[in-house]
């Protein structure tokens, strides 16, 4: 009975760890699949508002176009009565009467302004009560001082945007006046909309309009949100035919304000949103140009993708799982028996308990001398190791080479990467523990040479900049100018500063920065300084995390370590020591650590060192 359940166990752990590998590799094709298609969505996202650009800046150079050659024509000196006053404002609105109506059924033109070169306005051919008052406007300004036609997008009173196109009249280098005409931009947004089937959203600062003059241009150009609809934006414009796009505008702006997910659910449909800044003539941003569109425009295909991904790998750990069934039930019925054999013997040398005393002596002392060969046998099995591993991280560095990644496909690059990744990690960690294996069979032969410590900084400080980029923190390297000559192993002093930058950059997180550096110090020494502002350690973990194979305990630390073996920090402290230096460790939890050694300048030694 204790037999049958014994097996029953086993083969229960095996398959639990069969289902567990399985579930590990299912979880990371839907992430792949997931992130793939999120990756789709924002190239999406990323050509919708290319187009709108596109559409954008066409729309303008044809308006800039067309309208400044209606100027020309407008201004021509048969025309044009050179006598910029207003006391000519009757000339003005009778001459031009009719161009105005053509330029407005043709050019869709709704501003059309004659003004004196100190830019008082004379006529307004769109608003013929109105005149005498000054025009100030930038496209006006700039048309002034650069003695040409000048265009560019200005935001009105009323809150509308207008392309203007303003012409400024000379004769022998004598400035008389300004022909202005303009149009407004609604029909850009709506053209947008159709050709993209997208919404579009204008908002304007509030704090560049008067809610009087708002409410005013409301009624005359139909804006159909409310001045408190958003609190420091308002709408002036965009494309309003669906209609829960301004519950989707409000939702956008708040979840945008607060930096939140690209995307917001009205009445259960879900609508993605992206903005890009509003900018005017002067380069100034006066708002934002939301777009929005349903989900299923960009992302229609993301559920059923995951669908089909999670089903096909279902179907495949089911699949497996009786396969491993069927492949373990004669496995366990014949380690059944051989366990009742076993079961026997063991009964049978119980009752001699003489021999099993004996047994346990000599296992004993079999457990001692195995012990006292183990660093022997590490240090042997530097090739036995290092060989194939070297070869699987040869090849698969080899297969995630760019060219041939576009060979081989995305999916088995990406697993290029992970084989070349464990591969490196792996070959890291049989490294120090062969390390502290030769330091403790007394075979660890340091080879000094004479070393440039700004160089040797230098080449460190090079090594781990890729994975400082990686996760955003700055390493720094701080040189005092005067450079030293130092009596060490290059490969070993190196090993120390690498290994203790690279916990300082684990365990900082931006904005930290990592800094070290190296200075003269008593005695003929040279001090090395590593510190970083990063989480620290407690006073009470500090013991443990210098002790071989020693890990922090406490949950932020842990978390931060999980790949490491224990190994780095005493590594580095038997290396300091065979150096005949001196290691200190000082952190602090919220402040960060410094790690300071000291070694001699001079090696004390026979042989010559050389010089590098």
């Amino acid at each position: 009975m204790t037999s049958s359940n014994g097996f029953s166990n086993f083969r229960t752990k095996v398959l639990a760890a069969f289902i567990s590998v399985y579930l590990i590799s299912w979880l990371s094709i839907l992430g792949a699949t997931y992130f793939n298609l999120q990756e789709q969505r924002t190239l999406a996202q990323e050509e919708v508002q290319q187009r709108f650009l596109q559409i954008y800046t066409e729309e303008l150079n044809g308006y800039k176009n067309a309208l400044s050659a209606s100027l020309d024509t407008l201004t021509h000196p048969s025309r044009i009565n050179h006598d910029f006053t207003l006391a000519n404002k009757p000339h003005f609105l009778t001459d031009f009467e009719a161009d105005y109506n053509t330029l407005n059924q043709r050019l869709s033109v709704t501003h059309f302004y004659f003004s004196t070169r100190e830019r008082q306005n004379i006529a307004r051919l769109h608003a013929t009560e109105r005149s005498g008052d000054i025009i100030n406007r930038a496209t006006t300004l700039e048309a002034e001082n650069n003695k040409e036609i000048t265009s560019g997008v200005e935001l009105g009173r009323l809150g509308s945007l207008t392309f203007r196109v303003v012409k400024p009249l000379y004769t022998n280098d004598q400035l008389h006046g300004f022909v202005e005409v303009g149009r407004e931009l609604r029909d850009i947004w709506q053209k947008a909309a159709q050709q993209l089937d997208i919404s579009v959203q204008v908002l304007v600062r509030k704090n560049l309009l008067h809610e009087k003059d708002w409410h005013e241009g409301k009624q005359v150009f139909g804006y159909q949100s409310n001045w408190n609809t958003l609190q420091n934006y308002v709408q002036i414009g965009g494309e309003t035919d669906n209609p829960h796009m301004q519950e989707v505008m409000k939702a956008a702006y708040e979840a945008q304000k607060h930096s939140l997910v690209d995307q917001v659910s009205i009445e259960g449909e879900v609508f993605l949103y992206s903005a890009i800044p509003l900018v005017d003539f002067s380069n100034n941003t006066i708002g934002t140009i939301l777009f929005a569109y349903p989900q299923n425009l960009l992302a229609g295909n993301l559920l059923e993708d995951l669908g089909g991904a999670a089903s096909a790998s279902a179907i495949a750990l089911l699949f497996g799982l009786a396969i491993c069934y069927i492949l373990l039930s004669p496995v366990a019925r014949s380690m059944q028996n051989q366990q009742m054999v076993l079961q026997k013997k063991f009964d049978h040398r119980t009752q001699a308990l003489f021999v099993a005393k004996e047994e346990a002596i000599q296992a004993k002392n079999d457990a001692e001398i195995a012990n006292k060969a183990k660093s022997e046998f590490l240090s042997n099995m530097s090739h036995e190791l290092r060989t194939p591993l070297n070869a699987i991280i040869g090849f698969s560095s080899i297969l995630k080479n760019d060219e041939l990644a576009e060979g081989i496909g995305e999916k088995y690059s990406g697993y290029a990467h992970d084989i070349h990744a464990s591969g490196t990690h792996l070959l890291d960690i049989i490294n120090d523990i062969l390390d502290v294996s030769r330091i403790e069979a007394g075979e660890m032969e340091l080879r000094y040479q004479y070393l440039s410590v700004s160089k040797l900084m230098h080449e460190c400080h090079r090594m781990v900049n890729v994975r400082a980029t990686g996760r955003s923190v700055p390493v720094i390297h701080v040189s005092y100018g005067n450079d030293m000559m130092i009596d060490a192993d290059a490969t070993r002093l190196k090993q120390i500063l690498i290994n203790l930058l690279t916990n300082a950059i684990k365990f900082t997180v931006p904005p930290g920065v990592v800094r070290f550096s190296a200075e003269r110090a008593e005695g003929n020494t040279v001090r090395f300084i590593v510190e970083d502002e990063g989480i620290g350690i407690p006073k009470k973990e500090q013991e443990n995390v210098l002790r071989r194979f020693g890990k922090a305990a406490s949950n932020a630390l842990s978390r931060q370590s999980e790949e490491g073996t224990g190994l780095g920090l005493t590594l580095v402290q038997d290396l300091i020591k065979q150096h005949g230096g001196e290691f200190t460790f000082d952190s602090e939890p919220g402040k960060g650590t410094r790690v300071t050694f000291t070694l001699p300048m001079e090696h004390e030694g026979d042989e010559d060192p050389d010089i590098i």
